[in-house]
């Protein structure tokens, strides 16, 4: 079954299928036309379209702007084929279009038929490593056993030096004390006791003046942490600087 149609290319209704059903139709603003076309470019009847043989043919209908056919103005009647373009003013276009419905459904089964999706294939799982197990080291051995060194025997040169010389380890005998007996600790005097060490007035001085310093300096501190200048001092503040403390 063969199918006439008009698609709006541009215009208010852009992408808009216009079946062509009767054997004449018209296309312009006015309500009262087959075809619509709400644009201020468009007359009220602006052209139509009637059926001539096996194709439909374009009238223009005195529009304002004028009607046009791949660009060429319309002069008086035109057979349109399939594919042109029919232009309304300078921004409404349509195309023309000739479609075979039973071609169309064949085709539309053959594409189907044809792009059928293809059988998948499984994807393989992988295989699963064995288990983790944890190495075994050995300790290593060391090269080289190191055995403790043995010290010669000692009595052997000792005898031999004594041997040569009988008086090389004799200690010399210890000389009698006078007013005691060998071997006894003479009596030892008592060490005087430590004289106590006072303290010079000057010392004692110094010690005052550095505590009252720091005890000045201590109160200082505390006043101007906590701006106490005009609760404790406030006429010596004033004398320093006029008008501080109120």
């Amino acid at each position: 079954m063969i199918v006439y149609r008009l698609v709006m290319r541009s215009g208010p209704n852009a992408g808009q299928v216009y079946p062509l059903e009767k054997t004449e139709l018209s296309i312009g603003r006015d309500l009262s036309n087959d075809i619509i076309v709400n644009d201020p470019e468009v007359s009220r009847r602006h052209l139509r379209l009637f059926l001539q043989g096996n194709q439909y043919g374009v009238e223009d209908l005195g529009s304002t702007n004028g009607t046009f056919v791949n660009g060429q103005r319309l002069a008086g009647p035109y057979v349109l084929h399939p594919g042109e373009f029919l232009t309304l003013g300078e921004r409404i276009n349509f195309v023309y279009e000739m479609v075979d419905t039973d071609a169309t459904v064949a085709s539309i089964g053959t594409q189907l038929r044809q792009e059928a999706p293809a059988q998948v294939e499984q994807p393989k799982l992988p295989v699963a490593p064995p288990p983790f197990s944890m190495p075994s080291y050995s300790t290593p051995q060391p090269a080289n056993v190191y055995e403790p060194v043995v010290p010669p025997d000692q009595g052997s040169w000792l005898d031999q030096a004594e041997d040569q010389n009988p008086n090389l380890y004799q200690h010399p005998a210890a000389a009698p004390v006078a007013g005691g007996y060998a071997g006894q600790m003479p009596d030892q005097p008592a060490a005087p006791a430590p004289a106590k060490k006072k303290l010079s007035n000057w010392a004692l001085i110094t010690i005052i003046v550095v505590a009252l310093l720091v005890v000045l300096c201590l109160v200082f501190v505390v006043v101007d942490a906590l701006n106490l200048y005009c609760a404790l001092f406030p006429k010596l503040v004033n004398l320093f600087v006029p008008g501080y403390c109120r």
